[in-house]
């Protein structure tokens, strides 16, 4: 089984920006999920 991925917590710009994507829906799916 692979490690488990390390991640860094979110700074207050990163996590507006991709509560933007997500409430925007339009995008594309995939930048949608990954937002998500």
């Amino acid at each position: 089984m692979a490690e488990p991925v390390r991640v860094r917590r979110l700074t207050d710009e990163e996590g507006q920006k991709l509560q933007q994507i997500v409430r925007r829906g339009s995008t594309s799916l995939v930048r949608y999920r990954r937002a998500m």
